[in-house]
């Protein structure tokens, strides 16, 4: 390669970086948003009203309760971090056990999440639910953890998926029949503080188990008996 072209592939590469087509761990991106909800090719950022603004949105890899890529507005990057490591986090298995019947059985994970404060400029979902206390959320691995605030008349959203490492897991384990599984369309299993472990018959030998937090739908699963 001469001189020149070197020159020239140097100055490509450098054009990338300013304009955020390569992008580097640990880094701070400015980011443009509109006061619309349509989303643009670029992750995390809306447009569609008639004006927009910029937001500096942080990334870094962070260890403790939650692991993972992280990226939240750079402003409250720090809480949200402090906030997702000083949360208790407990998975709660519930189990049932269908009797006469070999290997019939199904578990519904949940995640009940304690935060040690609630932040007050910065909204933090986790599967959907938005932590403002103690939180019941569905388990998946990684989790979706989303980070939004108000800029104006916009919205900053950004969106991580981060693997959870709880301090305790709890499990509970309910034995019952078929006959009793059809004798009603629906009956709790389990009850554990807030939490019920119901099932639901969609038609005998079919069936539906939840876990309901507070009165809430958390997680479900579906078993059939053949």
């Amino acid at each position: 390669m001469d001189k020149t072209n070197a020159i020239v592939l140097v100055l490509i590469l450098l054009g990338a970086l300013v304009s955020g087509c390569i992008s580097t761990p640990g880094t701070t991106q400015t980011q443009t948003y509109g006061t619309g909800n349509a989303p643009t090719s670029s992750p995390g950022t809306q447009n569609g009203g008639s004006s927009s603004f910029t937001s500096a949105v942080g990334s870094a890899e962070i260890n403790g309760t939650f692991s993972g890529w992280l990226t939240a507005p750079m402003a409250y990057f720090d809480e949200v971090e402090r906030l997702l490591n000083s949360t208790n986090v407990t998975l709660y298995a519930f189990t049932a056990e269908v009797e006469g019947n070999m290997n019939a059985s199904i578990t519904v994970y949940v995640l009940k999440l304690v935060p040690a404060f609630v932040p007050r400029d910065v909204n933090v979902s986790i599967n959907g639910r938005e932590i403002k206390g103690a939180t019941c959320v569905a388990y998946s691995d990684p989790l979706p953890v989303s980070i939004s605030r108000k800029e104006g008349n916009g919205l900053v959203r950004t969106t991580a998926y981060l693997k959870v490492h709880p301090s305790g897991n709890v499990t509970f384990t309910a034995k019952v029949s078929v006959d009793e599984l059809n004798n009603g369309t629906e009956r709790t299993l389990l009850q554990a503080g807030e939490m019920k472990f119901v099932v639901r018959v969609i038609k005998p030998n079919d069936y539906v188990f939840t876990v309901l937090c507070n009165g809430t739908n958390v997680s479900s699963g579906g078993l059939t008996l053949g």
